[in-house]
């Protein structure tokens, strides 16, 4: 909306203000989220645009009625908004059952020229991917929350040895280990999210400072809360498996941990931020942009 003028804003917020929903299209095949080097291209076509490429990774992005869409066109790139009943969506699997991601494909879709926004399209976006960003950070934790509360529960009530086995000191390490992670996580989403709503200079290093705490919270909940359950925790009719997939596919979404952590490495080290340029790693590890020198032999990536 950044991007837009005063009456693409009413014509658009009015929409979704009356039950229009809309989802932002920017990632590659890699699951780089860069508002710099978008994966759809747009060229005049007439009297308005036709697009060609596809997004990877548009969360709704099967199910959604608008489109923002971030194309590069010889004038740099710009942000249109695209019906998606003009695109063709395909839902990709995902570690949460109940989340929907889709390959988004724009092959010749032409829009008119009054859906092209005339701001800023690449700021516009950037701070569209940190408010998604600190968004998913508070999802995770209220996931990683539910699962521990679950766990917590049945360590009061499974007995072992005419004990509950959370009175063993064992369980009770793990258990804690998670607490502290979710109320560090907690904090810094907090904490993001002020930075948002009062247009804090801070915002962007908050945004990365949560992404990457929840990131690391995901992964101490996941271990420790499926242990605690034992066997049971690997099984379907065990709901703790359902907020550990919710958390851990935060974690694939609009940059990890570790991307996130370099992100604030760099501001904090040389005060550049090059906002979305480590925004990714929907597969695996994934690089960053630009690339990043290669490891020594014997070494290879880890992931967090």
């Amino acid at each position: 909306l950044a991007a837009g003028d005063d009456a693409q804003r009413a014509r658009f917020v009015g929409a979704v203000a009356g039950g229009t929903t809309g989802t932002l299209a920017l990632a590659d095949a890699r699951g780089v989220w860069n508002p710099n080097v978008p994966p759809v291209s747009a060229e005049r076509a007439g009297e308005g645009w036709r697009l060609r490429g596809t997004t990877h990774y548009v969360v709704d992005g099967d199910r959604i009625d608008e489109i923002a869409v971030l194309a590069s066109t010889l004038d740099g790139p710009q942000a249109f908004i695209v019906p998606a009943a003009d695109t063709r969506a395909e839902r990709s699997p995902s570690f949460d059952l109940f989340e929907h991601v889709a390959d988004v494909t724009f092959d010749g879709v032409t829009v008119t020229d009054d859906r092209r926004l005339t701001g800023d399209a690449v700021a516009a976006f950037t701070r569209a991917l940190e408010d998604a960003a600190a968004g998913l950070s508070m999802v995770m934790v209220g996931a990683c929350q539910r699962a521990l509360d679950i766990v917590v529960d049945y360590a009061k009530r499974r007995e072992q040895f005419g004990v509950p086995i959370g009175s063993f000191q064992a369980v009770k390490h793990k258990a804690v280990d998670v607490h502290v992670a979710i109320e560090r996580a907690r904090a810094l989403a907090y904490f993001a999210a002020l930075t948002a709503a009062e247009g804090d200079p801070r915002r962007s290093i908050a945004v990365s400072m949560a992404k990457a705490a929840a990131g690391d919270m995901q992964n101490v909940a996941f271990r420790h809360c499926i242990q605690l359950f034992g066997g049971l925790g690997f099984t379907w009719e065990n709901d703790v498996h359902l907020f550990l997939r919710r958390a851990k596919a935060g974690e694939l979404l609009f940059g990890g941990a570790r991307e996130h952590r370099v992100r604030v490495g760099r501001e904090l080290l040389t005060g550049d931020e090059r906002p979305g340029a480590v925004v990714h790693a929907a597969e695996g590890c994934g690089t960053l942009l630009p690339p990043q020198p290669e490891a020594p032999k014997g070494g290879g990536q880890q992931c967090d």
